[in-house]
């Protein structure tokens, strides 16, 4: 309930995790493990006092049974459950119109041509005019948009970029987000560790270009928003 309600406050959009991605990632991820599992714990505790209670109450004759404190133990943590589920439920009231998911193209359902090779890596082009550079967990994905409106030097930065994804087996933290979101959507948490991971993410990959001003002129051309405008700022303290 803590990570729920102070996590999106605390962790998301902060400048300190955007200069340390990686352990800006590690925390938003290890924090929400421990609360997975401490939520699993709390859930066991109040299902065993309840079973506690009642085999309490079947050792004891009837005349002898404290009826009163025996209803408190057995109902106290389903109680603060409750408690804690409504202070969710307000919290996500507050908070639901902070972290709106920004719109990604799906390419994956098309079909393309292998194009070129970079480190190692197949770079696909798709027969698609809307410039858009991604990648899937082997290979590198570019429309026929992107070749067209990007120059050299910016396609190269943007399968740096890219391939960093690749390498860094990123597309399996993305999933484990979005898993997260779907499984828990009605928790404002999830989905600010989604858009916060995301970005992130972004933010590292971007460490994998050689060439910060062709990174600043791919972003330009490509992307726009707010992800857009952090990515840029953190390239041009390297130039």
């Amino acid at each position: 309930m803590t990570f729920a309600m102070a996590a999106p406050v605390v962790l998301a959009n902060n400048r300190f995790f955007y200069s340390r991605p990686r352990f800006g990632v590690a925390v938003w991820l290890g924090l929400f493990c421990l609360s997975m599992l401490f939520a699993a714990i709390a859930v066991f505790l109040a299902f065993w006092s309840v079973f506690e209670t009642w085999l309490t109450l079947d050792r004891k004759p009837l005349d002898e049974i404290d009826w009163i404190s025996a209803g408190a133990v057995a109902f106290a943590p389903w109680i603060i459950l409750a408690v804690g589920g409504i202070s969710l439920a307000l919290a996500n009231q507050k908070l639901s119109g902070l972290f709106a998911s920004e719109a990604k193209v799906d390419l994956s359902a098309l079909a393309g041509l292998q194009a070129a090779t970079h480190q190692g890596y197949a770079v696909i082009e798709l027969p698609v005019d809307v410039a858009h550079v991604s990648s899937s967990s082997s290979h590198i994905i570019q429309t026929r948009g992107a070749a067209a409106k990007l120059t050299e030097s910016e396609l190269e930065a943007c399968w740096q970029h890219e391939a960093h994804h690749i390498r860094a087996r990123h597309s399996r933290l993305i999933a484990f987000v979005n898993l997260a979101d779907r499984l828990l959507r009605h928790v404002p948490a999830t989905r600010a560790m989604k858009n916060d991971v995301s970005t992130l993410l972004e933010i590292e990959a971007d460490k994998a270009i050689t060439n910060p001003q062709a990174g600043i002129a791919a972003i330009r051309k490509l992307a726009t928003g707010k992800e857009a405008d952090l990515r840029i700022e953190k390239l041009l303290l390297r130039t």
